[in-house]
C-alpha cells in the first residue's frame, strides 16, 4: 500500500510540475487581454503594489503618455457554482465604467453562458461609478447575477475610496 501511495504521489507531482507553467502562462495571457479589453485606450498597465481588501485580487493603473487614465480592478465573488472572477475597467477622465470582462467562473451551463459573451461586458460600459443594483440579463440565475453585481460593486468601492485620488 505504501508503494502504491508513493507511486501515486510521484505521478501527481510530475504532472503538476509539467502543467504548472503552461497554466500560469495561459492565466497571464487572459489577464493581459482583459486589461486592454476593459481599458482599450491605455498604452500600458502597471500593477499596484498596495494592500488590498480581501475582495480585490489585483489593481492595475492604466497609463497613456505617463498619465494615469484609469484602473483595471480584478475581483471575485462566489456565484452558485463557485467563484466568479471579473475585471472592471474604470475611466478616471469621465468617471464611468469603461468595460467588464469575466475572467473565470464555474457556473452551470446555460445559466453561466452569458458571462462569456462580449455583450455581457457591454452591459456595464458607460455606467456611472455608483453602486450597481440591477443588470438586465441572467434571468433565472439569481446567485450568478448577484455575484457579478457584488463583484462590480467591490471594484467601485475600492476605486471610490481606495485609489488615493
Amino acid at each position: 500500500m505504501f508503494i502504491t501511495a508513493a507511486v501515486a504521489v510521484a505521478a501527481l507531482s510530475y504532472v503538476h510540475a509539467i502543467t504548472y507553467e503552461p497554466i500560469r502562462q495561459q492565466a497571464l495571457a487572459l489577464q493581459n487581454a482583459a486589461l486592454f479589453e476593459v481599458l482599450p485606450q491605455a498604452e500600458t498597465f502597471y500593477e499596484l503594489e498596495v494592500d488590498l481588501p480581501d475582495n480585490i485580487n489585483t489593481v492595475f493603473e492604466a497609463i497613456i503618455g505617463g498619465e494615469v487614465i484609469g484602473y483595471a480592478i480584478e475581483t471575485s465573488r462566489m456565484g452558485f457554482g463557485g467563484p466568479i472572477t471579473i475585471m472592471v475597467g474604470v475611466s478616471s477622465g469621465d468617471e464611468m465604467i469603461s468595460g467588464l470582462r469575466v475572467l473565470g467562473h464555474t457556473e452551470s451551463p446555460g445559466f453561466g453562458d452569458p458571462l462569456n459573451t462580449e455583450a455581457f461586458g457591454a452591459l456595464f460600459e458607460g455606467m456611472p461609478l455608483t453602486p450597481v443594483t440591477e443588470i438586465d440579463t441572467l434571468t433565472g440565475a439569481t446567485a450568478t447575477r448577484d455575484a457579478v453585481i457584488d463583484a462590480v460593486n467591490f471594484a467601485l468601492d475600492w476605486y471610490n475610496g481606495g485609489s488615493g485620488r
